[in-house]
């Protein structure tokens, strides 16, 4: 059961996944007590379908419950325990808390290391993992070089057409478009989407997302109309999968509503601009990233939308 319950979340069908890995958690604790390998296993997975569906409280809550086992019943240099270092790094690093998550991760990643070798698929997995934080922080070099480490590792172990290949494309292209390297970017978002397709569902979050990014790295060559499609696209696969309030649909209309700004669409740039700002505040405050981007991008509108409307002999 929990092992389908996983497969299930691969596919994005959190609902059915969710309802599984709940009985199997509860048969689990009524069978072995609350402190066991196989509980801790339960929690692991109960803890990844609610960071999926964006309930991150629960998703911290679980993942800490099952670190605790794992140390205690399996020591704290066990595969387990490093195991759950990165699940709930990656739980915190997706709330904001970037200063909590960054130590976990390299604990992480050094017990990997010392446990399976450097070109192990897991230490690629957190290389990924803490790539991508380096690159919310900023260190944008740094993070590049994680994760072209983590995809070479990915490629030579899995081949060219594999979902964690997919997610190494993913993530690079992201840092290559903070770099400014949009055609390289959207290059490789447009071969994760090949990639994507040919073993996920026509429709998918991870599909959904892949449309979002190369449709930003279009927009960032101030190709507006040509990505309008994506992000349309987008978002009404999220709508669908992951319902009206939920972090990528917040960001699909964050990013669809400056690519609206920029083709001077202003009504409806601020229509979807306000909704992405109502959302990240009710599931992250104010002070979230997200939200403050998005409170950017409605002052950079309402300069853009003020100055078309100005009278010409109004003094700014």
């Amino acid at each position: 059961m929990d092992d389908l319950a996983r497969a299930l979340t691969e596919k994005g069908q959190y609902d059915e996944a969710e309802r599984i890995s709940r009985e199997a958690l509860t048969l689990r604790r009524r069978l072995l007590g609350d402190e066991s390998v196989e509980v801790a296993y339960s929690l692991t997975t109960l803890g990844t379908i609610e960071k999926r569906r964006a309930r991150y409280e629960a998703a911290e809550a679980q993942h800490r419950e099952a670190l605790a086992i794992r140390r205690k019943l399996l020591g704290d240099e066990s595969k387990e325990a490093a195991e759950s270092l990165n699940n709930l790094a990656s739980v915190l690093d997706d709330r904001g808390d970037l200063k909590g998550a960054e130590p976990l991760y390299r604990e992480s990643l050094a017990a990997f290391r010392a446990l399976l070798g450097n070109t192990h698929p897991y230490v690629a997995t957190i290389l990924n993992n803490l790539g991508q934080l380096l690159s919310r922080r900023g260190d944008l070099d740094a993070a590049e070089s994680l994760l072209r480490e983590s995809l070479a590792i990915r490629r030579s172990e899995f081949g060219g057409r594999h979902p964690k290949v997919a997610t190494s494309l993913n993530n690079l292209a992201l840092v290559l478009q903070q770099k400014g390297e949009y055609e390289s970017a959207e290059s490789l978002h447009r071969e994760n989407l090949l990639v994507l397709r040919q073993f996920l569902p026509a429709e998918h979050p991870n599909i959904a997302a892949t449309l979002l990014n190369l449709a930003r790295a279009i927009q960032d060559q101030d190709a507006y109309q040509k990505a309008e499609p994506f992000y349309l696209e987008a978002l009404a696969m999220e709508r669908k999968l992951l319902g009206a309030q939920h972090p990528l649909v917040a960001a699909t209309l964050s990013n669809y509503g400056s690519c609206l700004t920029e083709m001077r669409r202003f009504r409806e740039a601020e229509e979807k601009l306000l909704e992405a700002h109502g959302m990240l505040k009710a599931l992250f405050g104010e002070q979230h990233a997200g939200a403050r981007q998005v409170a950017g991008r409605l002052r950079h509108l309402y300069e853009a939308w003020a100055s078309r409307t100005r009278p010409r002999n109004t003094r700014p």
